[in-house]
């Protein structure tokens, strides 16, 4: 379901709702909300959401034409971006987390490199991206883990390293340029 569509489907049992439960006139309920899910509506062109890199600037970084799709999600003091892109199959996995401090950032950073350690993969240490960062490495695929101030970036992809570190400095520049 596109994001117009859905937010047509919120605004009519939203509006229905509210017929029953005159507390606010429906009217003005409904430019609100219609204000509220035309940024979101906007957004959804070439990156479908993805407020991280959108499908070209993906596509320009690993060579290949790539579509994708995002979703988002809030967590009490985060806030996560997914983005997933495909193509000719060449697979990207980006996630992106904004915390609230520097400190949940630092735990964050500690929690996804635990959470994503396997034994049969080279881990490193990435230097000149982020603050600090590893590059961990299987015979299919690469991920980078690196931490950007407040910001948790995690790129997966079977495109090769340059590829993975490539799409973690775009990451980087952009997080780090809206300060």
């Amino acid at each position: 379901m596109s994001e117009t569509s859905f937010a047509r489907c919120q605004l009519a049992s939203w509006k229905a709702w509210l017929i029953d439960r005159p507390f606010m006139r429906p009217e003005t309920l409904i430019l609100v909300l219609l204000a509220c899910f035309a940024a979101s509506a906007a957004r959804a062109g070439d990156n479908a959401g993805c407020e991280v890199l959108s499908a070209a600037q993906v596509s320009a970084v690993v060579g290949k034409p790539l579509k994708g799709g995002a979703k988002s999600g809030v967590r009490e003091d985060e806030v996560a971006n997914h983005c997933g892109f495909a193509g000719d199959g060449t697979l990207v996995d980006i996630s992106l987390i904004r915390l609230s401090s520097e400190h949940a950032a630092i735990r964050r950073y500690e929690k996804a490199l635990q959470r994503s350690s396997d034994a049969a993969s080279r881990d490193e240490p990435l230097h000149g991206v982020g603050i600090e960062s590893r590059l961990r490495t299987t015979a299919t695929e690469s991920t980078i883990i690196a931490r950007f101030g407040v910001h948790v970036v995690v790129v997966t992809t079977n495109a090769g390293r340059e590829a993975v570190v490539g799409l973690a400095r775009a990451i980087g520049a952009k997080v780090t340029a809206q300060r």
